[in-house]
C-alpha cells in the first residue's frame, strides 16, 4: 500500500509536509542529500540592505533548547537576487523567500522587487523585527499594523503569502486574525520566544546582546532539575 504525503499550504501543493525553517537551512545542503525531496524550502530572512548581524557570542545551547541572537545576518535583497537565488534553480520544490524590513514602505518595495523573480513560489513575512515608525516596537505586536502591512503586501502578489507571527505578545489570536483579514494565505507559528541564559559565576548573559530567541524541546522536569544541579557543580 502506497502512502500519500502530498499536502497543501495555502495556495501551494507540496509533495510532503516537510518544510525547513527559515534560518536553519540553505542550498549548501545539496552536498549532503537531494533537497528536491523536501516539501518546500524557506530561505533565511533577507532585508533591504546587507546586515552583519549581532556580535558573538550569539548562540548558546541549553539543556532543553537553543538560544540564538544572529541578528538577521544576510547579504541584502539585491545580492540575494543576483547570486543566492541561482543556487536554487535546480531544486524541484517550492522556494519560499523570507523577508523583513523596518518600515511598511520597505516591505512593499521588497515584495515588488521579489515579484520580478518567477522562481519564487511564495513569501514568509517576518514581522518580529523592530518598526522604526512605531518607536521600535515589533510589527507583530500591533494588530492594526499587521493588518495594514499584510493588506498592502497581498495587493502586490498572487503567490503564497505567509505571515510569521511573534509569540511575544499578549494576544496572538488578534494578531493572527489581523494577518488573515489582511490577506495572508497561511500563518507561520511561531518565531522564537524571548529567553536568556545567565552565567551564575559572573552574573552576565552567555549571549553578547543579552536577550535572545529561544527554541527547542522541553525535557521532563526530573531531567531539567538534574541538568541544573550538574551545571552548578
Amino acid at each position: 500500500m502506497s502512502v500519500k504525503l502530498h499536502t497543501k499550504l495555502g495556495k501551494l501543493t507540496l509533495k510532503n509536509p516537510i518544510i525547513v525553517a527559515s534560518g536553519t537551512f540553505s542550498h549548501e545542503y545539496k552536498k549532503y542529500f537531494d533537497i528536491s525531496k523536501l516539501g518546500a524550502i524557506v530561505t533565511k530572512t533577507i532585508t533591504p540592505e546587507p546586515k552583519m548581524g549581532n556580535p558573538p557570542p550569539r548562540l548558546y545551547e541549553t539543556d532543553c533548547g537553543l538560544l540564538n541572537s544572529i541578528g538577521l545576518q544576510n547579504p541584502g535583497i539585491e545580492d540575494f537576487l543576483d547570486k543566492e537565488i541561482k543556487e536554487y534553480t535546480d531544486i524541484d520544490c517550492p522556494l519560499i523567500v523570507s523577508f523583513s524590513a523596518s518600515k511598511v514602505s520597505e516591505f512593499v518595495q521588497m515584495i515588488e522587487r521579489l515579484e520580478t523573480e518567477p522562481q519564487i513560489a511564495g513569501y514568509e513575512v517576518n514581522i518580529s523585527c523592530p518598526n522604526v515608525e512605531n518607536e521600535g516596537l515589533a510589527f507583530g505586536t500591533d494588530a492594526g499594523i499587521v493588518y495594514d502591512l499584510t493588506r498592502k503586501l497581498a495587493d502586490k502578489t498572487s503567490k503564497e503569502l505567509i505571515v510569521k507571527l511573534s509569540p511575544n505578545v499578549t494576544d496572538i489570536v488578534s494578531i493572527a486574525r489581523a494577518a488573515a483579514d489582511g490577506g495572508a494565505t497561511s500563518l507561520s507559528l511561531i518565531n522564537t520566544l524571548l529567553g536568556m541564559a545567565i552565567d551564575y559565576k559572573t552574573g552576565k548573559s552567555f549571549i553578547k546582546k543579552g536577550i535572545a530567541g529561544y527554541s527547542g524541546v522541553k525535557k521532563n522536569l526530573s531531567q531539567l532539575a538534574a541538568s541544573i544541579v550538574s551545571h552548578k557543580r
